[in-house]
């Protein structure tokens, strides 16, 4: 069929749908530019869903500053009407209507970062220690109808079961942590500062003091000087750990008192624990090698004379008169503990292989309730995340107190999260 020039549509009345349709190079030009407008915008709508609490052109993490998924579905009719409804291209007009739709069939989740962001705000807003001076803060009812949009949008979203199972999971948990905050304004900073104590003492700077391995001793004696500076660092993560003790002496709402009081004396303990493994003499840790090595030795049946045990337990007893009075009991507990297990190895009695890491009930709370350990995946939480869903779930559990437990599950889950820094 022969082409018709552009000229003459209006004579002959033809369309951008007629097969005559013979648009201009200009005019290709103009629908590729417009083309590239809405794909850039698509990415970026697509990088902030991916990434709801990161600036895109910074990359710095914002608690408070997800987008609200309201201005998301707006920019997405915006390109609809202001630029793909005026393209002629068919085949490209379509390309671009079903990216944007299916852009839009996700927006819903945005509602999870942008309602966390909405809490957290709120959370800051009203805590006490924080000072917050502006006379605009968030008001409840606010996030109550962030709440409300959300389940809304959820009823109308294009998703399967198990999806909206798992986002009405999110909105329990993020309305549960709202009133948390509600029930007890300084809980924001306490967990501010707690997840800033539990990044700090896990890292690896600190890691070895709360899980000695057998060689570690002797590797600590040969970098004496790169740690002389770590029980002057310990000291200020002990006064933040202070801190975060008092916090959580002056809470007004009992439960809540009373689970950050266990929390915050078990993170106090373990920085003390830590500085007191930093501030250990060079004698404690000569000690420690030598009766580690015999251990080792041992339990791999290579040859160990018994003068060279006493030759360490007269040195230990040196070390107890020595350090007498001093704040060294916790250490030579433990050097005692080795020095029994390693006799009775040489005897040939059974060893208890029991664990070297310091623990206090209440650190990895949030870990176990879960039951997860600090290295699991992102994934390996979230499934056991959903495997307590489905045993604590209010809605399917006759477990009795299933709600309260399931509080704490989600608590933790959220903990964890942001621990991992996945929102």
């Amino acid at each position: 069929m022969p082409k018709i020039p552009k000229e003459k549509y209006g004579e002959y009345g033809l369309e951008s749908e007629s097969e005559e349709y013979n648009p201009s190079m200009s005019e290709v030009r103009k629908e590729t530019e417009i083309a590239d407008i809405v794909r850039g915008q698509l990415s970026d709508i697509d990088y902030e869903l991916r990434h709801p609490q990161e600036d895109p052109y910074t990359g710095e993490k914002d608690e408070f500053g997800a987008h609200d998924p309201e201005d998301l579905w707006t920019r997405l009719a915006y390109l609809k009407a202001d630029y793909v409804h005026d393209i002629k291209d068919l085949e490209l007009k379509r390309e671009l209507e079903n990216k944007i739709s299916q852009v839009e069939k996700i927006v819903y989740k945005q509602f999870i970062p942008f309602i966390d962001s909405a809490v957290n705000l709120f959370g800051w807003q009203h805590s006490p220690p924080e000072k917050h001076r502006s006379r605009n803060k968030m008001d409840a009812r606010e996030v109550f109808s962030y709440l409300d949009q959300a389940r809304s949008a959820l009823e109308h979203a294009q998703t399967s079961e198990d999806e909206k199972r798992e986002f009405l999971d999110e909105i329990v948990r993020l309305q549960e942590k709202f009133m948390r905050y509600q029930d007890e304004p300084t809980l924001f900073t306490f967990e501010k500062i707690e997840e800033e104590l539990q990044r700090e003492v896990y890292n690896d700077e600190f890691i070895y003091y709360g899980n000695r391995k057998i060689q570690d001793p002797s590797r600590m004696l040969d970098h004496e000087e790169s740690r002389a500076g770590d029980p002057q660092r310990l000291n200020l993560l002990l006064e933040k750990a202070r801190s975060l003790r008092k916090i959580a002496r002056e809470m007004l709402n009992a439960k809540i008192k009373a689970d950050c009081e266990l929390r915050a004396e078990s993170l106090y303990k373990y920085v003390e624990h830590l500085k007191a493994e930093a501030e250990l003499p060079r004698e404690f840790l000569l000690i420690e090698v030598k009766l580690k090595s015999l251990l080792r030795r041992t339990k791999n049946r290579e040859r160990v004379d018994v003068s060279e045990l006493e030759e360490v337990e007269s040195a230990l007893k040196e070390l107890e008169k020595k350090s007498r009075g001093g704040n060294h009991e916790e250490a030579l507990s433990k050097l005692a503990r080795i020095l029994k297990k390693t006799r009775k190895a040489l005897l040939g009695e059974v060893a208890d292989d029991e664990k070297e890491q310091f623990e206090y009930k209440g650190i990895d709370w949030a870990w176990e309730f879960l039951g997860i350990s600090r290295n699991s995946s992102i994934e390996d939480v979230k499934k056991a995340y959903r495997r307590a869903s489905l045993k604590y779930h209010p809605d399917i559990s006759r477990v009795v107190g299933s709600s309260e437990k399931m509080q704490r599950i989600n608590e933790a889950y959220g903990f964890v999260r942001r621990m991992k820094g996945f929102k």
